[in-house]
């Protein structure tokens, strides 16, 4: 497990790792940039965009990831009922659901989701923040171009076709996996500082000729592309760190960022 089953111990932590977070930002975001590694690792660098967003009462979070294990065309949503994790259930947003079943290159795939860790580890950090709100998940089973932009316009139409929900996109991704802690350093920085930028042509680029590095580049990639159509084009990176930084060697790492994306 990614996290403690101890429903009095993984709130604890996340409460630990939220007040911990170094940072005087608060925002409606767009969306956030977060990692899914075990939370011994990552959770102390989601943690910071967590806080920043704590504020705002979100009525629903839509969590894109990239399927780790099921390679598919398109993007799947999940169809259970609720998500369920030691700190209780997080029901599904039924009109949300319905709203992106029905665009191209999105279908319904239970099975691709069922051992999906890039959304199961985000939902505590959300109970915690957020406790009423409902969650969406969306698995992109490519980085194929056409589909990533196709399925970051979906996002976009939704987030301004229900303008009266507030709805937090959350973009589920670690970095750079398994170099030494200065080349992880490299790789990521060059990543981060092309984030700030916002020039989604140059992360496209990167992310395919292997300049950037990031399981989830193409929820990345969907993230942003969403958030620029909805005149959201800012990423503002709060934490940078690795897993030689947080609870692990520095000889083999994987890096890790916190990011809000949104008008200012």
């Amino acid at each position: 497990m990614f996290y403690p089953d101890s429903p009095d111990v993984l709130r604890n932590d996340i409460t630990r790792y939220v007040s911990h977070a170094d940072t005087a930002l608060r925002t409606e975001a767009f969306g956030i940039i977060v990692p899914h590694a075990g939370y011994i690792y990552s959770a102390p660098v989601a943690a910071y965009a967590y806080k920043a967003v704590s504020a705002i009462a979100y009525d629903t979070a839509v969590i894109i990831g990239r399927s780790h294990h099921a390679a598919f065309h398109g993007a799947a949503l999940d169809n259970a009922s609720a998500y369920r994790t030691p700190l209780g259930a997080s029901a599904i947003d039924d009109e949300i659901y319905a709203f992106l079943k029905t665009r191209d290159f999105i279908v319904s795939h239970q099975a691709a989701h069922r051992e999906e860790h890039a959304i199961e580890v985000q939902i505590p950090f959300l109970q915690v923040t957020h406790p009423a709100l409902r969650v969406v998940s969306l698995l992109l089973g490519t980085e194929e171009t056409d589909i990533v932009k196709t399925v970051g316009g979906h996002i976009a139409d939704l987030v301004m076709t229900l303008h009266t929900k507030r709805i937090l996109i959350v973009c589920s991704t670690d970095l750079s996996h398994y170099h030494d802690y200065k080349t992880a350093q490299h790789i990521d920085d060059a990543c981060r500082k092309a984030l700030i930028r916002g020039d989604i042509a140059e992360l496209e680029r990167g992310f395919s000729n292997g300049e950037f590095e990031a399981c989830g580049s193409a929820a990345v990639m969907t993230l942003l592309i969403a958030a620029a159509r909805a005149g959201a084009k800012k990423t503002t990176v709060l934490d940078a760190r690795s897993s030689g930084d947080t609870a692990g060697d520095k000889s083999r790492v994987v890096g890790y960022l916190s990011a809000v994306v949104g008008k200012s």
